[in-house]
């Protein structure tokens, strides 16, 4: 393949991304439209199956769209810990699971990875199981 046809091709491939981005702004901004009935001033979390987007609120779907046109990469919502305790100068955050067997999804291990990449504290902690609570309790203290 000549220089020629790989300036083309990377054109292509270009106006491909462009084509996808264009239309993924194109389908939020329809969304948008579509609604008609007054929207809750609080956001929800999007049922299962529907688009992260779907619970924004119309000023949230503004400052998503100024993001996507600004060329931001990546746009992380979900998975965040239940809380973010801060002991002194030290910041944890703690993911509240419901049993023993009951782990954390995949976007929520995704952010805790990214979180802990940062160099923040991520703990999971059983919240059926007392001694779970004291020994996590007994770790921040320390």
């Amino acid at each position: 393949m000549g220089l020629l046809e790989d300036k083309q091709q990377a054109m292509q491939e270009r106006w491909r991304g462009v084509a996808k981005e264009r239309a993924f702004v194109r389908k939020i901004k329809r969304r948008q439209e579509k609604r008609t009935r007054p929207r809750p001033s609080r956001t929800r979390e999007p049922r299962f199956g529907e688009p992260w987007f779907e619970g924004l609120t119309p000023n949230e779907l503004n400052v998503l769209l100024a993001l996507n046109e600004a060329g931001v990469d990546s746009i992380l919502r979900g998975g965040w810990p239940d809380f973010l305790v801060k002991v002194g100068g030290h910041i944890t955050m703690i993911e509240v699971k419901s049993g023993p067997k009951d782990t954390p999804k995949p976007h929520q291990t995704n952010m805790h990875n990214l979180l802990k990449s940062l160099g923040l504290d991520v703990v999971v902690v059983d919240g059926s199981n007392p001694l779970s609570v004291m020994e996590l309790a007994k770790s921040l203290r320390s």
